[in-house]
């Protein structure tokens, strides 16, 4: 399970732990994809060996930072060159979507099939009936 260190604003973050789920992790209903970065760098868990995995997010990139950099004014995040037009809440309403879930029916079940079925031949052997007895139908 890695370790996230989160910004919910410019300045404020939080350390959490979020499980990766089809390559993507959901924090504050916000959807950021981490399969194509790697980590920036990997943790020694307390219990156990290995490792864990380290990731910094941003409310507002989908992806996690790429890494580090210290200037003048101090440590700055960088991420990657590219603009993303999506933001993590857009991404996560995206895929979150059924719509083929909602537009297809369920086929029905073989009782109620079948129900309709013995409705159907009764109504046609009344009409048939009614047909003869009224003499609209010969033989």
């Amino acid at each position: 399970m890695p370790r996230i260190l989160y910004f919910k604003t410019d300045s404020v973050a939080k350390l959490i732990k979020k499980d990766i789920n089809d390559g993507s992790v959901v924090v504050d209903d916000k959807k950021h994809i981490v399969d194509a970065n790697r980590p920036l760098c990997y943790v020694k868990r307390k219990i156990g060996k290995g490792y864990e995995p380290f990731y910094i997010m941003h409310w507002n990139h989908i992806r996690p930072a790429k890494g580090l950099v210290h200037d003048k004014d101090g440590w700055k995040i960088t991420y990657d060159t590219e603009i993303y037009k999506m933001t993590p809440e857009m991404l996560r309403k995206l895929t979150g979507i059924k719509i083929l879930g909602n537009m297809l029916k369920t086929p029905k079940s073989a009782p109620e099939g079948m129900m309709m079925l013995m409705m159907g031949i009764v109504a046609g052997v009344l009409i048939v009936y009614t047909l003869f007895s009224m003499k609209i139908l010969k033989i």
